[in-house]
């Protein structure tokens, strides 16, 4: 399974990120491949043994969406622009999720 994080450098993506390279599975299914991005470079994951693409993107530049997506990822979760406030209270409900 191929996961791609959008706003992974912030405060719910990182742990997202964490949590996915821990456990290595999502639903059930193996996840091989992360590609995380955000405004700035996403941080390293040292622990994770899949593929790993970081990369800086602004989404609001044309074109910048139908790039990302032709790496075809089979779940997207869209993170970015979430505020610090809502990011406390969501972190611990999506994490648990996982």
């Amino acid at each position: 399974m191929h996961i791609m994080i959008i706003g992974a450098a912030g405060m719910i993506g990182n742990k997202l990120v964490q949590a996915i390279a821990q456990k290595t599975t999502l639903g059930g299914q193996a996840v091989k491949s992360l590609t995380l991005v955000d405004i700035i470079e996403p941080q390293q994951v040292l622990e994770y043994t899949g593929q790993i693409n970081r990369t800086k993107a602004d989404l609001s530049e044309q074109g910048v969406a139908e790039r990302l997506i032709q790496s075809r990822p089979d779940v997207i979760f869209h993170l970015a622009a979430i505020v610090s406030g809502e990011a406390k209270r969501i972190s611990t409900r999506v994490i648990a999720s996982i």
